[in-house]
């Protein structure tokens, strides 16, 4: 029950993380990471008398737990994602105690920075959605607040033409490392729509078949971990910025999962700065 408890919740709590990072992360690395850190609950049985102990002991469980959902980049990006999953876990120990209180029941353990609770599956499933109804909306008035600004991407391949509604990201300043040109990044399923295939996980073949102006394979970090996304040059690209339309000259890079929020693409803000022809 101790496991399964944990696991529940571990569960939620990396949903949680999601929303605030505004990343989607895969269904077997979220279970993996819930199942671990529901095994490092066992540490409740363990005698241990320093407090400072078990506040080390909380956060190696949410580093765990943080480097198997999100994978691993850099160590101050890993520092950050750690402390949120821990901060959340501290949130929800609290919401759950207050939630106890007033329903007056009793039944708490608590050891090692470990909680435990006796509670019917009915009142566990409330008590999360509660707690995870308080992560979305904090992280909905936050988004607000940001107010992103948007733009139309308007990608033609082989004479057909795709419009992609995508944010713009002073933070992407990705390029290619050869000709220096910036790099809009568009998520799976509008690359299988545009293309036609999968580029993340086509074969050598297929590639050939598909002829793509400069493919390459572009190196790339986020906050979750780095890796290599393949690239290449369409026949234009057209952005749409506050009713202003201009030509381009960028690479795009084919993500291997989806975004929030609704986006389509990421663009940098290099690519809006850098114009060939205002059209209109």
């Amino acid at each position: 029950m101790l496991i399964v408890l944990n696991a529940y919740v571990d569960y939620i709590l990396i949903l949680s993380t999601e929303k605030i990072f505004k990343c989607e992360v895969k269904l077997g690395r979220r279970v993996l990471g819930a199942f671990v850190g529901a095994l490092t609950s066992l540490s409740i049985f363990l005698p241990i008398k320093s407090e400072l102990l078990s506040v080390v002991m909380g956060i190696v469980s949410a580093a765990v737990i943080s480097v198997l959902s999100f994978g691993f980049g850099n160590f101050r990006l890993l520092i950050k994602s750690c402390a949120v999953m821990y901060l959340l876990s501290c949130t929800y120990c609290g919401v759950m105690l207050i939630l106890w209180r007033v329903t007056g029941n009793s039944g708490i353990i608590i050891n090692n920075n470990v909680v435990y609770f006796n509670i019917s599956p009915l009142f566990l499933i409330i008590s999360t959605v509660v707690c995870y109804l308080f992560v979305t909306v904090i992280s909905k008035l936050l988004s607000r607040r940001r107010s992103i600004p948007t733009c139309t991407v308007n990608i033609t391949v082989s004479g057909i033409t795709t419009a992609l509604y995508g944010m713009v990201d002073t933070g992407n300043t990705l390029h290619d490392q050869l000709s220096g040109i910036p790099v809009i990044i568009i998520d799976k399923q509008s690359g299988i729509d545009l293309l036609g295939v999968d580029l993340n996980s086509a074969d050598a073949d297929t590639l050939l078949t598909l002829d793509l102006s400069g493919f390459r394979f572009i190196p790339c970090s986020c906050a979750f971990g780095t890796g290599c996304l393949p690239a290449f040059r369409p026949d234009s690209i057209m952005l749409c910025v506050n009713n202003e339309y201009s030509f381009v000259r960028a690479y795009i890079a084919v993500s291997d999962s989806s975004f929030s929020d609704g986006f389509s693409a990421i663009v940098g803000s290099q690519s809006i700065t850098d114009k060939e022809s205002l059209l209109c």
